[in-house]
């Protein structure tokens, strides 16, 4: 039977057009005119490989979906709503931690600002008051943009997400490594060293969260913050949960 949006010659029972995707079962022709009858539910596949997708519900990128099934593991795929192209799970906490770490360095620079204008109104001191300014600003400020910039790209599902924070965390390592190795007499080796650890820690799960998290790798709509990484970008993603509609699996 002909496909009565395109045109396209279908076997009797195909509950799909493969050329349109159009979804429907025809009746009987009837005065040498075909009837439409009425649209079934469609089945739960099993699969991606089997499923053509109903083009009246869903806008797939390509409309080829031999091409469509080529590139379901890369940037180009059938792109279904999902639960998972929301912010959610481990990717909204890391935001929310990150939100209170802004908050608590902003908190930080007003203590300081008014432990340094208290030393010098009680003591008089001056020398180096412009110089410490400075040193409070520009080490807090940068944690606060670090900070943001983290919360702004994830928000805006920017690939590029990961190599910044890659590179952010290995520069804070080899800052406190540097930091215990020259100035051992006058800081605390043990809360050095705990930084490094924690930091080391940090690095280690949130690369191999998002090197394997479906989460991630569907809610930036691609791999490429894999390809742009330094230690993940040969890794394999995972498959994307948008390739079939939410609860067709």
């Amino acid at each position: 039977m002909p496909c009565l949006k395109c045109g396209n010659q279908l076997s009797d029972d195909a509950p799909f057009c493969s050329k349109c995707g159009s979804a429907f079962t025809a009746a009987p022709i009837q005065g040498g005119e075909p009837q439409q009858g009425a649209r079934p539910e469609p089945p739960r596949y099993k699969s991606f490989q089997s499923f053509s997708p109903p083009s009246s519900q869903y806008k797939p990128i390509f409309t080829d979906v031999d091409k469509a099934k080529e590139m379901a593991d890369g940037k180009e795929h059938y792109t279904f709503p999902h639960r998972y192209h929301k912010l959610g799970g481990w990717l909204r906490f890391f935001v929310v931690v990150w939100a209170i770490s802004v908050v608590n360095t902003v908190r930080t620079i007003i203590y300081q600002i008014m432990r340094l204008n208290n030393m010098v109104t009680n003591t008089g001191y001056d020398g180096s008051y412009a110089l410490i300014l400075f040193i409070i600003l520009a080490g807090y400020g940068t944690e606060i943009f670090i900070g943001i910039k983290l919360i702004e790209m994830i928000l805006r599902k920017k690939p590029l997400y990961l190599l910044f924070y890659e590179i952010v965390s290995v520069v804070s390592i080899v800052i406190y490594v540097l930091i215990a190795l020259i100035f051992n007499n006058y800081v605390d080796g043990g809360d050095v060293f705990i930084n490094i650890v924690q930091s080391i820690i940090s690095l280690v799960i949130m690369l191999n969260y998002f090197a394997k998290s479906v989460r991630v790798r569907t809610y930036f709509g691609s791999d490429e913050y894999l390809r742009r990484s330094i230690f993940f970008k040969k890794s394999i993603a995972p498959k994307p949960a948008d390739t079939v509609p939410y609860g067709y699996e």
